[in-house]
């Protein structure tokens, strides 16, 4: 097939010095190398837009929890054990929703 179609990269000094490196120890010229880097890479995904919301919910949570520490501070611990729980609950449920992803 022939190639007719080119990409230009801008890099630094130093990842192009890392390139180059890479290239000769593995016998090709860099442009071999990046093709067949192209092609075997393992690229990590951003945050999906759900991963998005579901971190929002956890901050929020966050600042819940805070918020129920000072009131225990004030009226003690007995009378928060059914919000905390609940809150432990849906830190949970959050927490499964992104690592299920």
């Amino acid at each position: 097939m022939k190639r007719d179609c080119t990409l230009s990269v801008r890099m630094t000094k130093i990842e192009r010095i890392k390139i180059e490196g890479k290239a000769k120890k593995a016998g090709l010229n860099p442009t071999e190398w990046f093709r067949q880097a192209a092609k075997s890479a393992q690229v990590t995904p951003r945050l999906s837009p759900a991963d998005i919301k579901h971190l929002g919910m956890l901050a929020g949570l966050a600042n819940n929890l805070n918020q129920l520490t000072k009131l225990a501070h004030m009226k003690g611990l007995e009378y928060l054990v059914k919000p905390l729980q609940k809150l432990r609950a849906d830190i949970s449920d959050l927490v499964d929703k992104l690592f299920k992803d």
